[in-house]
């Protein structure tokens, strides 16, 4: 068990670190991505190709699940490239500046959507 004890203390050491850190950890990852694109790439496909069956049945079982889901993001996307519906900056909930997410309250109101930070986003969810 103290194995256990060293890996707890490992984990949270690490955690404290990335928190204090986390600008450095990413430009250092955002920078990683755009020099492996194509490593990163073939890894997936790999990944996919062993795990084909588990992968995609992953996701028709969520499409299945989620087609009002599906359709209503669908929908709120197109308008938003159109210019049916204006993206905000600014959070909803908190009021803060910045990356935004759309939320929908009712699927069944495609166009309908609150803009709302991750943390709020996260929450609502």
């Amino acid at each position: 068990m103290a194995h256990l004890k060293n890996r707890e203390e490992k984990l949270k050491r690490h955690r404290l670190y990335y928190a204090a850190h986390k600008d450095k950890w990413k430009a250092y990852e955002k920078k990683y991505r755009e020099e492996n694109r194509e490593k990163l790439y073939e890894k997936s496909k790999l990944y996919q190709s062993r795990h084909g069956d588990k992968y995609l049945g992953y996701h028709e079982k969520y499409r299945k699940a989620n087609k009002e889901k599906i359709k209503a993001r669908n929908m709120a996307r197109y308008a938003l490239t159109t210019g049916k519906i204006q993206k905000s900056e600014v959070c909803y909930d908190c009021k803060t500046k910045g990356y935004t997410e759309m939320h929908h309250e009712n699927y069944s109101k495609p166009y309908v959507v609150v803009w709302l930070c991750r943390r709020c986003h996260r929450l609502r969810e």
